[in-house]
């Protein structure tokens, strides 16, 4: 039976998958170097992205950022000659923008709900009868018929 390693004893992987990939290596070639699964590797860099604190978050965004503007300058020309596979992957790659930026990160919003009672109903209409009085009484005594 496989044990699941705890985030301290994977830390050295994770770091080091950290800095292959900011030196721009793709996830196969990070699996490669430090002997496992492309898909180890991306667990390990979202990992370290929660764990790890790094000044270095800045060149990684930079690093990221070149690559996805190569993958968009590359399909672009595709893309405007209505290849639907080059603009899923264009899309793709705007994504993972936007998720590296934060740009679609969750807004919070502060709702406060009010249930309308039978009572609040009666009194919305006693305030309307209220105001067509007041309305009326006011006409009359500028027409000066009272």
């Amino acid at each position: 039976m496989r044990t699941k390693t705890r985030s301290k004893d994977r830390f050295p992987q994770m770091w080091q998958a950290w800095e292959l990939r900011n030196r721009g290596l793709s996830l196969r070639a990070i699996g490669a170097e430090i002997g496992c699964s492309y898909e180890t590797v991306r667990k390990l860099l979202d990992e370290a992205g929660r764990a790890i604190v790094l000044p270095g978050i800045e060149e990684y965004r930079k690093v990221q950022d070149e690559q996805i503007m190569l993958i968009i300058n590359g399909l672009i020309d595709k893309v405007a000659h209505g290849d639907a596979r080059a603009a899923e992957v264009m899309i793709k790659a705007l994504e993972r923008h936007a998720k590296l930026h934060g740009l679609d990160k969750p807004i919070e919003h502060n709702v406060t709900l009010h249930e309308v009672t039978e009572y609040d109903r009666e009194l919305a209409e006693m305030a309307r009868e209220m105001m067509m009085r007041t309305t009326y009484a006011e006409q009359i005594q500028r027409s000066g018929l009272e």
